[in-house]
């Protein structure tokens, strides 16, 4: 009986252990001018650009990207 108190203990120590969560690191702080979206938001918020710079801006990108990406949806039925 002590034998199988001894290795029932042994058993849950072991699952414990390996169910236990790790410690995750933390995240790394994102670089939003990562992309050209987060240049421009930066530059906004800093003073850089005015409102309409950065609206101009950004729609000359969206233009870019259709013209390099374009959408192609589905045919109606």
């Amino acid at each position: 009986m002590l034998v199988l108190l001894i290795v029932l203990g042994m058993v849950l120590l072991v699952a414990c252990a390996a169910l236990w969560p790790d410690r995750e690191e933390p995240a790394a702080p994102l670089d939003i001018a990562a992309s050209l979206e987060g240049a421009l938001a930066s530059q906004l918020l800093a003073g850089e650009i005015n409102p309409g710079q950065y609206q101009r801006a950004l729609a000359r990108l969206a233009a870019r990207d259709n013209e390099r990406h374009p959408l192609s949806a589905p045919p109606r039925e």
